[in-house]
């Protein structure tokens, strides 16, 4: 049996959302952080993303990496 890691994707990266974050990557989930700016420290184990989910046109790839779930 393959052990399958689920792939968490959190919006914001206030402090709510980093801590979220932090600790499903403690937890050994893959970890995505997004937020308008995509720059900054991350937790250990999460990547960082750069994308505007406010808008229709805001939510492409904005950082090397980000792929659309319809093109997953």
């Amino acid at each position: 049996m393959t052990a399958v890691r689920d792939l968490h994707v959190v919006l914001g990266a206030g402090p709510a959302g980093t801590a979220l974050a932090a600790e499903l990557a403690r937890r050994g989930h893959q970890v995505r952080l997004v937020d308008r700016a995509g720059s900054g420290d991350a937790p250990a184990g999460v990547r960082r993303f750069a994308a505007d989910v406010s808008t229709a046109d805001g939510h492409g790839p904005r950082s090397t990496g980000w792929r659309s779930p319809t093109t997953a």
